[in-house]
Protein backbone atom coordinates (compact mmCIF):
# COMPACT_ATOMS: atom_id res chain seq x y z
CA UNK A 1 0.00 0.00 0.00
CA UNK A 2 1.24 3.21 -0.99
CA UNK A 3 1.80 6.35 1.44
CA UNK A 4 -0.38 8.98 2.58
CA UNK A 5 1.35 12.46 1.54
CA UNK A 6 1.27 15.28 4.01
CA UNK A 7 2.68 18.71 2.65
CA UNK A 8 3.95 21.48 4.70
CA UNK A 9 3.74 24.49 4.39
CA UNK A 10 5.69 27.47 6.00
CA UNK A 11 7.77 30.30 5.07
CA UNK A 12 10.18 30.11 8.42
CA UNK A 13 12.75 27.37 7.85
CA UNK A 14 12.56 27.04 11.50
CA UNK A 15 8.69 25.93 12.13
CA UNK A 16 9.22 23.39 9.08
CA UNK A 17 12.30 21.75 10.73
CA UNK A 18 10.03 21.76 13.81
CA UNK A 19 6.97 20.24 11.83
CA UNK A 20 9.05 17.65 9.78
CA UNK A 21 10.86 16.35 13.55
CA UNK A 22 7.27 16.54 14.99
CA UNK A 23 6.23 14.23 12.01
CA UNK A 24 8.97 11.91 11.57
CA UNK A 25 7.37 9.22 12.91
CA UNK A 26 4.41 9.18 11.36
CA UNK A 27 3.37 6.56 8.59
CA UNK A 28 3.44 8.96 5.63
CA UNK A 29 5.36 10.83 3.17
CA UNK A 30 6.22 14.40 4.40
CA UNK A 31 7.01 16.62 2.13
CA UNK A 32 7.97 20.63 3.36
CA UNK A 33 7.76 24.01 1.50
CA UNK A 34 8.64 27.22 2.24
CA UNK A 35 6.77 28.30 -0.92
CA UNK A 36 3.59 28.07 -0.76
CA UNK A 37 3.57 28.26 -4.79
CA UNK A 38 5.95 25.20 -5.11
CA UNK A 39 3.20 23.55 -2.84
CA UNK A 40 0.46 24.55 -4.91
CA UNK A 41 2.03 22.60 -7.79
CA UNK A 42 2.74 19.89 -5.95
CA UNK A 43 -0.56 19.28 -4.60
CA UNK A 44 -2.21 19.59 -7.94
CA UNK A 45 -0.86 16.13 -8.67
CA UNK A 46 -4.04 14.92 -6.95
CA UNK A 47 -1.99 12.65 -4.55
CA UNK A 48 -1.80 14.97 -1.15
CA UNK A 49 -4.11 13.52 1.85
CA UNK A 50 -3.22 16.34 3.63
CA UNK A 51 -1.97 20.03 3.62
CA UNK A 52 -0.68 21.84 7.20
CA UNK A 53 -0.23 25.24 6.16
CA UNK A 54 0.79 28.35 7.77
CA UNK A 55 -1.61 31.54 7.90
CA UNK A 56 0.81 34.49 6.71
CA UNK A 57 3.06 33.97 3.70
CA UNK A 58 5.01 35.95 1.42
CA UNK A 59 3.17 35.15 -2.23
CA UNK A 60 -0.18 33.81 -0.91
CA UNK A 61 -1.65 33.38 2.32
CA UNK A 62 -2.88 30.35 3.81
CA UNK A 63 -6.57 30.82 3.01
CA UNK A 64 -5.36 31.66 -0.64
CA UNK A 65 -4.22 28.24 -0.49
CA UNK A 66 -7.42 26.63 1.13
CA UNK A 67 -9.36 28.34 -1.84
CA UNK A 68 -7.38 27.09 -4.66
CA UNK A 69 -7.48 23.51 -3.19
CA UNK A 70 -11.17 23.68 -3.24
CA UNK A 71 -11.26 23.81 -6.65
CA UNK A 72 -9.40 20.59 -7.10
CA UNK A 73 -11.48 17.42 -7.97
CA UNK A 74 -9.69 15.59 -5.28
CA UNK A 75 -9.06 17.99 -2.33
CA UNK A 76 -6.78 16.96 0.07
CA UNK A 77 -7.66 17.84 3.85
CA UNK A 78 -6.36 21.35 5.33
CA UNK A 79 -4.78 21.87 8.74
CA UNK A 80 -4.11 25.21 9.90
CA UNK A 81 -1.11 26.92 12.05
CA UNK A 82 -2.10 30.03 13.38
CA UNK A 83 -0.19 32.53 15.24
CA UNK A 84 -1.33 33.39 19.04
CA UNK A 85 -3.86 36.06 19.54
CA UNK A 86 -5.36 34.86 15.60
CA UNK A 87 -7.54 31.82 16.75
CA UNK A 88 -10.26 34.08 15.15
CA UNK A 89 -8.82 33.60 11.95
CA UNK A 90 -8.77 29.97 12.28
CA UNK A 91 -12.39 29.83 13.01
CA UNK A 92 -12.88 31.64 9.90
CA UNK A 93 -11.09 28.77 7.77
CA UNK A 94 -12.88 26.18 9.22
CA UNK A 95 -15.74 28.40 8.49
CA UNK A 96 -14.66 28.01 4.80
CA UNK A 97 -13.78 24.23 4.78
CA UNK A 98 -10.67 23.82 6.50
CA UNK A 99 -10.65 20.53 8.88
CA UNK A 100 -8.41 21.71 12.08
CA UNK A 101 -6.15 23.83 13.12
CA UNK A 102 -3.06 24.22 16.02
CA UNK A 103 -2.24 27.38 17.73
CA UNK A 104 1.23 28.82 17.61
CA UNK A 105 3.77 27.69 19.59
CA UNK A 106 2.80 24.15 19.00
CA UNK A 107 3.72 20.71 21.27
CA UNK A 108 5.48 18.88 18.73
CA UNK A 109 2.92 16.13 19.89
CA UNK A 110 0.05 18.19 19.61
CA UNK A 111 0.61 18.22 16.14
CA UNK A 112 1.23 15.03 15.57
CA UNK A 113 -2.02 13.40 16.84
CA UNK A 114 -3.66 16.32 15.06
CA UNK A 115 -2.29 14.54 11.61
CA UNK A 116 -2.51 10.86 12.46
CA UNK A 117 -6.23 11.78 13.76
CA UNK A 118 -6.44 13.49 10.01
CA UNK A 119 -5.10 11.04 7.87
CA UNK A 120 -7.23 8.24 9.85
CA UNK A 121 -10.10 9.76 8.39
CA UNK A 122 -8.61 9.03 4.74
CA UNK A 123 -7.12 6.54 2.79
CA UNK A 124 -3.86 7.20 0.22
CA UNK A 125 -5.67 9.36 -2.92
CA UNK A 126 -4.47 6.51 -5.31
CA UNK A 127 -5.18 3.84 -4.03
CA UNK A 128 -6.80 1.11 -6.13
CA UNK A 129 -10.62 1.42 -5.91
CA UNK A 130 -12.16 -1.45 -3.44
CA UNK A 131 -15.27 0.03 -2.53
CA UNK A 132 -17.46 -1.52 -0.20
CA UNK A 133 -20.62 -0.06 -1.87
CA UNK A 134 -22.51 1.00 -4.36
CA UNK A 135 -21.38 4.16 -5.85
CA UNK A 136 -23.45 7.29 -4.70
CA UNK A 137 -25.28 9.18 -7.00
CA UNK A 138 -25.05 12.55 -7.94
CA UNK A 139 -27.76 14.99 -6.09
CA UNK A 140 -29.37 15.53 -9.93
CA UNK A 141 -29.82 11.46 -9.60
CA UNK A 142 -31.42 11.20 -6.78
CA UNK A 143 -34.12 14.10 -6.82
CA UNK A 144 -37.89 12.61 -7.72
CA UNK A 145 -39.99 15.42 -7.97
CA UNK A 146 -40.86 17.11 -11.27
CA UNK A 147 -40.25 20.70 -9.80
CA UNK A 148 -36.59 19.74 -8.95
CA UNK A 149 -35.85 17.85 -12.23
CA UNK A 150 -36.83 20.93 -13.83
CA UNK A 151 -34.24 23.16 -11.31
CA UNK A 152 -31.74 20.64 -12.49
CA UNK A 153 -32.24 20.93 -16.59
CA UNK A 154 -32.46 24.44 -16.43
CA UNK A 155 -28.69 24.65 -14.55
CA UNK A 156 -27.84 22.68 -16.94
CA UNK A 157 -28.32 24.59 -19.88
CA UNK A 158 -27.47 27.91 -17.89
CA UNK A 159 -24.01 26.09 -17.35
CA UNK A 160 -22.78 26.03 -20.86
CA UNK A 161 -23.45 29.41 -21.03
CA UNK A 162 -21.58 32.36 -19.87
CA UNK A 163 -24.20 34.23 -17.92
CA UNK A 164 -24.82 35.31 -14.78
CA UNK A 165 -27.21 33.01 -12.81
CA UNK A 166 -28.82 34.18 -9.82
CA UNK A 167 -29.89 31.03 -7.38
CA UNK A 168 -33.02 31.84 -5.21
CA UNK A 169 -34.68 29.79 -2.42
CA UNK A 170 -34.67 29.50 1.58
CA UNK A 171 -31.93 28.66 3.61
CA UNK A 172 -31.10 25.31 3.15
CA UNK A 173 -32.63 24.63 -0.24
CA UNK A 174 -29.37 23.82 -1.39
CA UNK A 175 -28.36 26.51 -2.94
CA UNK A 176 -24.73 25.92 -2.91
CA UNK A 177 -25.28 22.32 -4.29
CA UNK A 178 -26.89 23.83 -7.34
CA UNK A 179 -23.79 25.89 -7.62
CA UNK A 180 -21.43 23.34 -8.03
CA UNK A 181 -23.62 21.74 -10.50
CA UNK A 182 -23.25 24.59 -12.70
CA UNK A 183 -19.79 24.69 -12.52
CA UNK A 184 -19.09 20.92 -12.86
CA UNK A 185 -21.11 21.62 -16.13
CA UNK A 186 -19.52 24.33 -17.50
CA UNK A 187 -16.85 24.89 -19.08
CA UNK A 188 -14.94 26.13 -16.77
CA UNK A 189 -14.98 23.22 -14.76
CA UNK A 190 -10.97 22.43 -15.09
CA UNK A 191 -10.74 25.40 -12.59
CA UNK A 192 -11.44 26.62 -9.17
CA UNK A 193 -15.06 27.50 -8.20
CA UNK A 194 -14.02 30.26 -5.08
CA UNK A 195 -17.11 30.04 -2.92
CA UNK A 196 -17.77 33.29 -0.85
CA UNK A 197 -20.31 33.72 2.16
CA UNK A 198 -21.18 37.58 1.83
CA UNK A 199 -23.24 37.43 5.20
CA UNK A 200 -20.56 35.98 7.34
CA UNK A 201 -17.61 38.52 6.00
CA UNK A 202 -16.45 41.05 9.05
CA UNK A 203 -17.88 44.60 6.98
CA UNK A 204 -14.52 46.26 7.85
CA UNK A 205 -12.45 43.13 5.90
CA UNK A 206 -15.20 42.66 3.00
CA UNK A 207 -13.27 44.80 0.79
CA UNK A 208 -10.19 43.01 1.53
CA UNK A 209 -11.34 39.46 0.94
CA UNK A 210 -13.16 40.28 -1.73
CA UNK A 211 -10.35 42.17 -3.98
CA UNK A 212 -7.06 41.62 -1.87
CA UNK A 213 -4.39 44.11 -0.74
CA UNK A 214 -1.26 45.50 -1.19
CA UNK A 215 1.17 45.43 1.26
CA UNK A 216 0.91 48.54 3.43
CA UNK A 217 -2.06 49.10 2.18
CA UNK A 218 -3.55 49.80 5.95
CA UNK A 219 -2.01 48.96 9.12
CA UNK A 220 -1.81 45.03 9.80
CA UNK A 221 -1.31 44.50 6.04
CA UNK A 222 2.23 43.74 6.02
CA UNK A 223 1.73 40.99 3.26
CA UNK A 224 -0.10 40.97 -0.29
CA UNK A 225 -3.28 39.16 0.18
CA UNK A 226 -4.77 38.05 -3.37
CA UNK A 227 -8.38 38.97 -2.83
CA UNK A 228 -11.70 35.98 -4.24
CA UNK A 229 -12.21 37.78 -7.18
CA UNK A 230 -8.69 37.06 -8.34
CA UNK A 231 -8.93 33.79 -7.15
CA UNK A 232 -11.87 33.01 -9.49
CA UNK A 233 -9.70 34.13 -12.47
CA UNK A 234 -10.51 31.62 -15.16
CA UNK A 235 -13.43 29.74 -13.07
CA UNK A 236 -16.52 30.71 -11.50
CA UNK A 237 -17.08 32.79 -8.38
CA UNK A 238 -19.90 32.11 -5.91
CA UNK A 239 -21.62 34.53 -3.60
CA UNK A 240 -23.69 32.87 -1.43
CA UNK A 241 -26.22 35.67 0.83
CA UNK A 242 -25.57 38.40 -1.80
CA UNK A 243 -28.05 40.18 -0.80
CA UNK A 244 -25.66 41.23 2.42
CA UNK A 245 -23.13 42.45 -0.04
CA UNK A 246 -23.10 46.16 1.82
CA UNK A 247 -23.54 48.89 -0.59
CA UNK A 248 -20.04 49.84 -1.54
CA UNK A 249 -18.84 46.61 -2.28
CA UNK A 250 -22.02 46.44 -4.94
CA UNK A 251 -20.59 49.12 -6.45
CA UNK A 252 -17.42 47.72 -6.77
CA UNK A 253 -18.75 44.04 -7.91
CA UNK A 254 -20.68 46.11 -10.58
CA UNK A 255 -17.51 47.42 -12.30
CA UNK A 256 -15.54 43.92 -12.18
CA UNK A 257 -18.79 42.05 -13.95
CA UNK A 258 -18.60 44.98 -16.20
CA UNK A 259 -14.89 44.97 -17.39
CA UNK A 260 -13.40 42.09 -16.11
CA UNK A 261 -11.04 44.43 -13.88
CA UNK A 262 -10.53 44.55 -10.07
CA UNK A 263 -8.21 46.86 -8.04
CA UNK A 264 -6.34 45.31 -4.59
CA UNK A 265 -6.74 48.13 -1.86
CA UNK A 266 -3.78 49.71 -1.78
CA UNK A 267 -3.18 48.95 -5.66
CA UNK A 268 -2.54 51.22 -8.89
CA UNK A 269 -2.90 48.95 -11.19
CA UNK A 270 -5.77 46.74 -12.11
CA UNK A 271 -5.60 43.49 -12.08
CA UNK A 272 -7.73 41.47 -14.76
CA UNK A 273 -10.15 38.69 -13.58
CA UNK A 274 -11.78 36.74 -15.64
CA UNK A 275 -14.76 34.59 -13.31
CA UNK A 276 -18.22 33.43 -14.23
CA UNK A 277 -20.40 34.59 -11.28
CA UNK A 278 -23.13 32.83 -9.64
CA UNK A 279 -25.00 34.47 -7.00
CA UNK A 280 -27.46 32.97 -4.01
CA UNK A 281 -29.64 34.92 -1.56
CA UNK A 282 -33.05 33.77 0.60
CA UNK A 283 -34.01 37.62 0.26
CA UNK A 284 -36.55 39.03 -2.41
CA UNK A 285 -34.14 41.43 -3.91
CA UNK A 286 -36.51 43.55 -5.75
CA UNK A 287 -38.01 44.68 -2.06
CA UNK A 288 -34.25 45.55 -1.19
CA UNK A 289 -33.95 47.25 -4.52
CA UNK A 290 -37.11 49.28 -3.40
CA UNK A 291 -36.06 49.83 -0.07
CA UNK A 292 -32.06 50.98 -1.56
CA UNK A 293 -30.64 48.75 0.09
CA UNK A 294 -29.58 46.86 -3.17
CA UNK A 295 -28.87 48.65 -6.33
CA UNK A 296 -30.92 47.92 -8.96
CA UNK A 297 -28.31 47.87 -12.08
CA UNK A 298 -26.53 45.28 -9.95
CA UNK A 299 -30.04 43.39 -9.67
CA UNK A 300 -30.24 43.08 -13.49
CA UNK A 301 -26.46 42.44 -13.81
CA UNK A 302 -26.75 39.26 -11.73
CA UNK A 303 -30.36 39.01 -12.94
CA UNK A 304 -29.48 37.31 -16.14
CA UNK A 305 -30.64 33.51 -15.46
CA UNK A 306 -32.33 33.43 -12.13
CA UNK A 307 -33.63 29.56 -10.98
CA UNK A 308 -36.09 28.81 -7.71
CA UNK A 309 -35.22 26.11 -5.28
CA UNK A 310 -38.73 24.92 -4.10
CA UNK A 311 -38.65 24.63 -0.46
CA UNK A 312 -38.67 20.93 0.84
CA UNK A 313 -42.31 21.22 1.81
CA UNK A 314 -43.00 21.80 -1.50
CA UNK A 315 -41.35 18.27 -2.98
CA UNK A 316 -42.28 15.81 -0.45
CA UNK A 317 -41.27 13.40 -2.83
CA UNK A 318 -37.90 14.36 -2.40
CA UNK A 319 -37.62 13.44 1.27
CA UNK A 320 -37.34 9.62 1.58
CA UNK A 321 -34.91 9.55 -1.83
CA UNK A 322 -32.96 12.37 -0.15
CA UNK A 323 -32.55 10.81 3.19
CA UNK A 324 -31.37 7.44 1.88
CA UNK A 325 -28.56 9.79 -0.39
CA UNK A 326 -27.89 11.57 3.17
CA UNK A 327 -27.16 8.20 4.79
CA UNK A 328 -24.74 6.67 1.94
CA UNK A 329 -22.83 10.01 1.73
CA UNK A 330 -22.33 10.57 5.75
CA UNK A 331 -21.67 6.83 6.14
CA UNK A 332 -18.49 7.05 3.54
CA UNK A 333 -17.51 10.56 4.99
CA UNK A 334 -17.84 8.78 8.79
CA UNK A 335 -16.74 5.72 7.78
CA UNK A 336 -19.70 4.33 9.48
CA UNK A 337 -21.30 0.98 9.18
CA UNK A 338 -23.89 1.23 6.29
CA UNK A 339 -27.88 1.08 7.26
CA UNK A 340 -31.28 2.13 6.29
CA UNK A 341 -33.95 3.89 7.55
CA UNK A 342 -36.86 2.05 8.85
CA UNK A 343 -40.07 2.84 7.35
CA UNK A 344 -41.44 4.12 10.27
CA UNK A 345 -38.57 6.58 10.43
CA UNK A 346 -39.42 7.55 7.15
CA UNK A 347 -42.90 7.84 7.71
CA UNK A 348 -41.68 10.47 10.87
CA UNK A 349 -39.64 12.03 8.05
CA UNK A 350 -42.15 12.39 5.57
CA UNK A 351 -44.78 13.92 8.63
CA UNK A 352 -42.03 17.09 9.24
CA UNK A 353 -42.64 20.74 8.05
CA UNK A 354 -38.71 20.72 7.65
CA UNK A 355 -37.97 24.75 8.06
CA UNK A 356 -34.76 24.16 7.80
CA UNK A 357 -35.34 22.42 4.50
CA UNK A 358 -32.42 19.95 2.94
CA UNK A 359 -29.86 20.99 4.79
CA UNK A 360 -31.76 20.25 8.12
CA UNK A 361 -33.13 16.75 6.73
CA UNK A 362 -29.16 16.28 6.53
CA UNK A 363 -28.35 17.11 9.78
CA UNK A 364 -31.38 14.75 11.38
CA UNK A 365 -29.88 11.66 9.35
CA UNK A 366 -26.38 12.27 10.27
CA UNK A 367 -27.99 12.34 14.09
CA UNK A 368 -29.69 9.26 13.19
CA UNK A 369 -26.76 7.25 11.94
CA UNK A 370 -24.30 8.28 14.81
CA UNK A 371 -27.43 7.18 17.49
CA UNK A 372 -28.63 4.24 15.93
CA UNK A 373 -27.26 0.97 17.59
CA UNK A 374 -28.69 -1.55 15.20
CA UNK A 375 -28.65 -1.82 11.29
CA UNK A 376 -31.87 0.42 10.78
CA UNK A 377 -32.38 4.32 11.86
CA UNK A 378 -35.57 4.03 14.25
CA UNK A 379 -37.82 6.80 14.90
CA UNK A 380 -36.55 7.15 18.91
CA UNK A 381 -33.34 7.54 17.00
CA UNK A 382 -34.36 10.59 15.53
CA UNK A 383 -33.57 14.37 17.06
CA UNK A 384 -36.27 15.23 19.56
CA UNK A 385 -37.38 18.35 17.73
CA UNK A 386 -39.33 15.73 14.81
CA UNK A 387 -39.91 13.07 17.60
CA UNK A 388 -42.06 15.53 19.52
CA UNK A 389 -43.09 17.95 16.63
CA UNK A 390 -46.96 17.11 16.22
CA UNK A 391 -47.71 15.61 12.64
CA UNK A 392 -48.89 17.50 9.60
CA UNK A 393 -52.20 17.17 9.86
CA UNK A 394 -54.04 16.15 6.42
CA UNK A 395 -57.23 18.62 7.80
CA UNK A 396 -57.81 21.03 10.49
CA UNK A 397 -59.69 19.53 13.46
CA UNK A 398 -62.73 21.75 13.46
CA UNK A 399 -63.27 24.16 10.54
CA UNK A 400 -63.43 27.95 11.20
CA UNK A 401 -67.11 28.99 11.83
CA UNK A 402 -66.79 32.30 9.48
CA UNK A 403 -66.06 29.28 6.68
CA UNK A 404 -69.60 28.71 4.61
CA UNK A 405 -71.11 25.60 3.94
CA UNK A 406 -71.09 21.91 6.17
CA UNK A 407 -68.21 22.64 8.05
CA UNK A 408 -66.02 24.71 5.53
CA UNK A 409 -63.48 23.79 3.28
CA UNK A 410 -60.08 21.44 4.48
CA UNK A 411 -57.52 23.33 5.40
CA UNK A 412 -54.60 23.14 2.47
CA UNK A 413 -51.95 21.67 2.94
CA UNK A 414 -49.60 25.03 2.61
CA UNK A 415 -51.83 26.24 5.41
CA UNK A 416 -51.00 23.33 7.67
CA UNK A 417 -47.36 23.61 7.26
CA UNK A 418 -46.95 27.08 7.62
CA UNK A 419 -48.56 26.74 11.05
CA UNK A 420 -46.59 23.81 11.72
CA UNK A 421 -43.78 26.03 11.11
CA UNK A 422 -44.89 28.80 13.52
CA UNK A 423 -45.56 26.22 15.95
CA UNK A 424 -41.72 24.88 15.74
CA UNK A 425 -40.40 28.49 15.59
CA UNK A 426 -42.63 29.64 18.45
CA UNK A 427 -41.65 26.20 20.91
CA UNK A 428 -37.57 26.77 20.11
CA UNK A 429 -37.98 30.80 21.00
CA UNK A 430 -39.32 29.32 24.54
CA UNK A 431 -37.81 27.04 25.63
CA UNK A 432 -34.30 29.50 24.98
CA UNK A 433 -35.79 32.49 25.98
CA UNK A 434 -35.60 34.09 22.34
CA UNK A 435 -31.49 33.76 22.84
CA UNK A 436 -31.44 33.96 18.93
CA UNK A 437 -28.08 31.90 18.81
CA UNK A 438 -29.51 29.21 20.30
CA UNK A 439 -32.47 29.18 18.18
CA UNK A 440 -30.30 29.08 15.14
CA UNK A 441 -28.31 26.39 16.33
CA UNK A 442 -31.61 24.26 17.09
CA UNK A 443 -33.67 24.60 14.29
CA UNK A 444 -30.10 24.94 11.88
CA UNK A 445 -31.22 28.03 10.01
CA UNK A 446 -29.52 31.46 9.50
CA UNK A 447 -30.53 34.42 11.41
CA UNK A 448 -31.80 36.48 8.26
CA UNK A 449 -34.32 33.28 7.48
CA UNK A 450 -35.17 33.21 11.42
CA UNK A 451 -36.14 36.85 11.55
CA UNK A 452 -37.97 36.88 8.10
CA UNK A 453 -40.03 34.39 9.71
CA UNK A 454 -40.33 35.68 13.22
CA UNK A 455 -41.65 38.69 11.58
CA UNK A 456 -43.76 37.00 9.13
CA UNK A 457 -45.28 35.48 11.89
CA UNK A 458 -46.28 38.38 13.83
CA UNK A 459 -44.33 36.57 16.95
CA UNK A 460 -43.24 38.96 19.72
CA UNK A 461 -41.11 38.54 22.56
CA UNK A 462 -42.58 38.64 26.09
Amino acid sequence: MKKQVVVLVDDSPEILELESDALAETDADILPFSNPLDAWQRIQRGDVSLVVTDWEMPQITGLDLLFKIQGLPIRPAVIFLTGCGTVHRAVQAMMQGAQDFLEKPFEPGDLQKIVERSLARCEPVDKPARPPRAPVASPEEVVASPKMREVFALAKTAAKSESSVLLLGESGTGKEVLADFIHRHSRRATQPCIKVNCGALPENLVESELFGHEKGAFTGADKRRVGRFEQANGGTLFLDEIGDLPLPMQVKLLRALQDKLIQRVGGEAPVPSNFRLVSATNQHLPDAVAGNAFREDLYYRINVVQIVLPSLRERPEDIEPLAHYFVSTISREMSLESKTISPAAIAMLKGYAWPGNVRQLRNAVEFGLIMSKGSEIQPAELPADLRQAAPVPAKPAAAPASHEGNGGPPQSLEDALRQEERNLIERSLDRHNWEIEKVMEELKVSRSRLYDRIKAFGLKRP
